[in-house]
């Protein structure tokens, strides 16, 4: 089983970032923005979407809450 999983959000000033591993990021949580130099906060300021591919069927869940949840997500383990 292959599985991959990451999130993305487009900057203010236009460019799209991939986020993955320890990157990735819960809803509140400031982002640095390597486009602008500025700080952003997920899912308050800039909208992030999260993709789960397990051998090629793509999943949409929603932004995880709280660094648990993120974890969760990242290890495919349910809570």
């Amino acid at each position: 089983m292959t599985r991959e999983v990451w999130q993305d959000y487009d900057c203010p000033m236009g460019v799209d970032f991939d986020l993955h591993g320890e990157d990735m990021v819960y809803r509140g949580q400031s982002i640095a923005c390597a486009g602008c130099g500025g700080v952003h906060r997920a899912g308050v300021e800039v909208k992030v979407g999260t993709y789960v591919d397990v051998n090629g069927l793509r999943e949409y869940p929603d932004l995880p809450n709280t660094p648990e949840e993120l974890q969760h997500l990242k290890t495919g383990d349910r809570p």
